[in-house]
């Protein structure tokens, strides 16, 4: 773990990432006053905790829960170096406390990810973030995404709401979203028709699945299992919508005799562009 000082410089210390070694690392961090430092952002009172860890973490529910009790004076941004790293824990710190996560694998450089997330650290991020979606009251909002809690500069979300209903008056509905950027109140609105679109597949259905399905799965993996009926829910929904998930899989079937095909599942590294915080162009590597 690392944490920069008042004067500019960093102090650090490595420890065995493992167990309570690393709750220990992080309670320092967090709590105690002389290590904890200067503000991440002139507008913003909170303090940046870079979090590196290449393995599993056996307390990993401990962790969240000091970071989360810490989240309204720290920002954390945490790192998953190699194929071992705890997606649990790497993801739930962020999250927790308002940072961002990054994994490196592969042939990935260390360097420009962590040059990311401290510019993302040195800035004044979108918090506060609400969604109001303003329809007919014979329709009715589902959200499927979960709510977003930060963003920072060059970031985009996306979010899928499931509309069920139908109006007999108004054919136009409206979304506001409002959110706080720099301590100054902000807020959008767009409009939207309520009059299904002809002919339009079901690719947004499907990526409205797959958000459910993959904030579901979070969910599961949060609570350990203990929450009944989380699994039960990813399983049903991946089956209706076709969309693969943690508890679920296709099964390849031969056309010619209609029978399933035996093997060992592969594993392929596909390069796909992705676009990066400031607009450039970054590879990385999807595990299908």
């Amino acid at each position: 773990w690392h944490c920069p000082c008042p004067v500019g410089h960093w102090c650090h210390a490595v420890c065995p990432v493992e167990g309570f070694v690393l709750l220990a690392a992080c309670f320092l961090s967090l709590c105690h006053p002389s290590v904890t430092l200067a503000p991440t952002a002139p507008c913003s009172p909170k303090h940046a905790l870079f979090l590196f860890t290449d393995g599993e973490v056996r307390n990993t529910k401990e962790v969240l829960d000091l970071v989360k009790t810490n989240a309204g004076s720290h920002r954390c941004f945490s790192f998953g170096i190699g194929e071992g790293a705890s997606t649990a824990l790497i993801s739930g710190v962020a999250k927790q406390a308002g940072g961002h996560a990054q994994f490196i694998t592969g042939q990935d450089r260390m360097q420009p990810k962590v040059m990311q997330s401290l510019r993302f650290a040195l800035q004044a991020a979108v918090v506060d973030i609400s969604v109001k979606w303003n329809v007919p009251k014979e329709v009715s909002v589902t959200p499927l995404s979960p709510p977003i809690r930060v963003l920072f500069q060059g970031q985009r979300a996306l979010l899928y709401a499931q509309l069920t209903g139908e109006s007999s008056g108004d054919t136009e509905g409206s979304v506001t979203v409002k959110y706080s950027l720099a301590e100054q109140p902000v807020e959008n609105q767009l409009s939207f028709s309520l009059k299904p679109a002809e002919d339009t597949g079901l690719t947004v259905h499907r990526l409205g699945a797959r958000t459910l399905i993959r904030s579901l799965e979070v969910e599961e993996r949060e609570q350990d299992g203990e929450k009944e009926g989380v699994k039960e829910k990813v399983v049903e929904l991946s089956v209706q919508s076709g969309v693969s998930s943690a508890f679920t899989a296709f099964i390849a079937v031969h056309k010619g005799d209609e029978e399933a095909l035996q093997g060992q599942l592969l594993r392929r590294q596909v390069p796909t562009p992705n676009c990066g915080p400031m607009g450039m162009a970054d590879n990385s590597n999807c595990m299908y």
